[in-house]
């Protein structure tokens, strides 16, 4: 490559290949990415996750405080020292911890096989026990997690102020556990919003005119006697019901493989090394996957110089700075020829990418794969002629059929999984946030019942006075959308950027997820506020 163009500087290196699978992404021989980055983006998220539970045991623990105090004060009083309490309550965190840690075991070990059934591995459950030290360090760590702040909270009290009964029931800790729920919820609407931004690129990429008509295309590898004699084999499987156009190539039009510089044109600047993708198709190629011919025609056995002719596409139309491409002269790996075709612009390969230079060249045995158009509702008969066509030409060999259409959705399979597994990350996010969110409101309504009380003796009604206990949470689900907002705009909007062809960040998707956040924190908070709204004050005055 360096003595035939001097603007090239290669170089060659290995490569373990125990880690091309997740470190597969490379730019200018620099590792920069691969699926690795989703590894890493679900551990965070998990990360969260555990952060937002934990976030709920540190809140209700210093809610509930005042139901300790007395237990705390009797302590104090006869010589228990603050290390000591603080000791207790983290060995009760640590307990927690443990045996959540148990349950957590069990319930892998029954959704391991749905697991392997979303992702396509096959996890065994030796292989993750095998890592249960690791797993039992993550519990360690969130009960260490969980338990510093209760424990340094709780063993805090002084024992006058407990037998005053002035604790955390006063309301001591309040800014704390606020800032605590708009933390949760900040992080659960940027999951939402990153399972509604994934969900939107799917669609897009699912829906979007590639160019290329992939339902209904059957791809065969052309092997044994079917290669040697394709053409025979061609005629005879377009008299099979149901097959309306056959075809060969030796490229994959869904992935890019074969790049080239090696394209030469009259005027071109030596300084241009525009990459093109090529390949070598057989007749019929265009009809065979809809690919639109805008001008000039496809390869056809009419032509006895279409060895050395070739079909562009716009892009490489446009790459040569030609308006009118046909019958124009370029040579394509020192092979002169005409070009008697353009083709649409399409998409090959994944849209991370955007669409390349296209040159396609006509050889009698382009090797690859075969591609047969299958007309529509006559599947079944189509398939069945193909089978016995191949089994009668290629006794000696098994027919693997591959749909277009599979392979294309398996090309996009990680992002697949990418949104079933942030969907199921979010409910679970967002679950967990309003568990504690209940138990929070349970806690307020509890303390503020004699202002409840005296509020529906002077008149208020029921209301009124749910809305005052639901307001104080909405605000904080409010706080957080606004940190939230820009922090997940911005972490999507660059998950995005990594397509050529991507949908646009919105305040729709926004304002999705932060009103679907408030409609669920409002539901989870209302059955509380109603409750305490329907009490009795003359109860509630005379506990008090």
């Amino acid at each position: 490559i360096d003595q035939r163009v001097d603007s090239y500087e290669s170089d060659v290196f290995f490569y373990p290949i125990a880690r091309k699978y997740l470190y597969s992404d490379f730019e200018n021989g620099v590792q920069v990415g691969g699926r690795i980055e989703y590894v890493r983006a679900f551990a965070l998220v998990a990360f969260l996750i555990v952060l937002i539970a934990s976030i709920n045991f540190m809140n209700l623990a210093t809610a509930r405080s005042s139901a300790r105090a007395r237990e705390i004060g009797v302590r104090k009083t006869i010589g228990a020292s603050r290390g000591s309490l603080a000791a207790q309550f983290m060995g009760e965190s640590l307990l927690k911890a443990a045996i959540a840690f148990v349950i957590a075991i069990g319930i892998v070990g029954l959704l391991m096989s749905s697991f392997n059934e979303l992702t396509g591995k096959a996890v065994t459950l030796g292989s993750f026990l095998a890592e249960v030290p690791l797993f039992l360090a993550i519990a360690i760590g969130t009960g260490l997690l969980a338990g510093t702040y209760p424990a340094i909270y709780l063993s805090a009290f002084s024992v006058t102020g407990v037998f005053r009964k002035q604790s955390a029931a006063s309301g001591k800790g309040s800014g704390l556990r606020k800032g605590l729920v708009v933390t949760q919820f900040a992080m659960s609407i940027i999951l939402i919003v990153g399972t509604l931004t994934v969900y939107r690129q799917l669609d897009y990429i699912q829906t979007k005119d590639l160019g290329i008509e992939r339902d209904n295309v059957v791809m065969v590898r052309l092997e044994g006697a079917i290669r040697t004699q394709y053409e025979t084999f061609k005629r005879e499987l377009l008299q099979v019901d149901g097959i309306a156009a056959v075809s060969t190539s030796n490229v994959n039009p869904l992935q890019i493989g074969n790049d080239t510089i090696g394209v030469e044109w009259e005027g071109k600047d030596p300084s241009n090394n525009t990459l093109f993708w090529n390949g070598a198709v057989g007749y019929d190629f265009t009809e065979t996957l809809g690919i639109q011919l805008t001008q000039g025609r496809d390869f056809s056995p009419e032509f006895a110089t279409d060895t050395t002719n070739y079909v562009i596409n716009w892009r490489a139309a446009e790459a040569m700075g030609m308006d009118n491409p046909i019958g124009q002269q370029i040579t394509f790996w020192e092979v002169p020829g005409t070009i008697v075709g353009v083709m649409e612009d399409f998409h090959m390969g994944s849209m991370y990418f955007p669409i390349r230079p296209v040159i396609f060249r006509h050889r009698p045995d382009t090797g690859g794969s075969m591609y047969v158009r299958v007309e529509g509702g006559k599947t079944r008969q189509a398939l069945e002629g193909l089978e016995r066509l191949y089994a009668q030409f290629n006794p000696e060999y098994l027919l693997n059929i591959r749909f277009m259409d599979d392979e294309f959705d398996e090309s996009y399979r990680n992002e697949t999984v990418l949104g079933t597994l942030s969907n199921i990350f979010a409910l679970v996010a967002v679950f967990i946030a309003c568990l504690g969110l209940f138990g929070l409101a349970s806690f307020t309504a509890e303390r503020r019942g004699k202002e409840i009380g005296i509020g529906k003796v002077m008149g208020a009604s029921v209301p009124h006075v749910a809305l005052l206990l639901s307001r104080e949470f909405l605000l904080l689900v409010g706080a957080a959308f606004v940190i939230a907002a820009p922090i997940a705009y911005l972490v999507m909007d660059d998950w995005l950027a990594d397509f050529a062809y991507r949908v646009e960040m919105g305040m729709g998707v926004l304002l999705a997820a932060g009103v679907a956040t408030m409609v669920i924190a409002w539901a989870t908070v209302s059955y509380q506020s109603i409750r305490c709204a329907l009490m009795d004050p003359v109860a509630t005055l005379r506990s008090e």
